[in-house]
């Protein structure tokens, strides 16, 4: 039999998550806890904070920018690549994410993508 968590016994992070969870229009929570898996450098949740952020406010293109900034970083420039993909089509109106997203397909030569 598993132990039971109690909410004591919850890391910051994960009390912050379960926070998000119970009020995702929390923008406010969720840039708190974007901060707080970003400085404990853990991918997988900052991959899962990230996105359930995304998932609210798809709109904050910088937010998909600095996903797919940790992608990279982790070493997987193709999903960095479908990251922005995902953003472009999200926030198509967003020249910035448009520009980001050009130049890291030119960084890599891999141009001919954008034109698809």
């Amino acid at each position: 039999m598993l132990p039971t968590v109690l909410p004591a016994d919850l890391s910051d992070d994960d009390k912050k998550w379960e926070h998000c969870i119970r009020h995702p229009h929390d923008f406010d929570g969720w840039v708190a806890l974007v901060k707080i898996v970003e400085q404990k450098d853990d991918l997988v949740k900052i991959r899962r904070t990230l996105r359930g952020l995304l998932k609210e406010f798809p709109l904050c293109f910088g937010y998909w920018k600095r996903l797919a900034s940790h992608e990279k970083r982790y070493g997987d420039i193709e999903l960095s690549f479908l990251v922005l993909e995902e953003g472009v089509k999200a926030v198509p109106f967003a020249h910035q994410l448009w520009r980001h997203y050009g130049m890291e397909l030119k960084g890599f030569g891999k141009i001919e993508r954008a034109r698809r």
